[in-house]
């Protein structure tokens, strides 16, 4: 693909291609960021994510079992596109 300048012109005036097309058929995964350790996690759907989320707490942050519900975790939550 060939990136255009700005003021090349074309058959009916001035255009630029200022990013390459997103290609069809990326996934939407959430993501959660750990405050403490930094670790990312990763999943599709956000139970998958609540799981992992809870289960990293239990393995590495025993001290806040039961401290973070549901909705604490999903309120830190990104959404990242992964083009395939």
């Amino acid at each position: 693909m060939k990136l255009r300048k700005l003021d090349e012109r074309f058959e009916k005036g001035v255009a630029a291609t200022i990013a390459a097309p997103i290609s069809e058929g990326g996934t939407m995964t959430r993501e959660f960021t750990c405050e403490l350790d930094g670790l990312v996690l990763r999943a599709e759907n956000d139970e998958d994510l609540v799981a992992q989320v809870e289960r990293h707490i239990a393995e590495a942050h025993a001290e806040l079992v039961g401290k973070l519900s549901r909705d604490d975790i999903l309120a830190k939550v990104g959404t990242k596109v992964e083009v395939d």
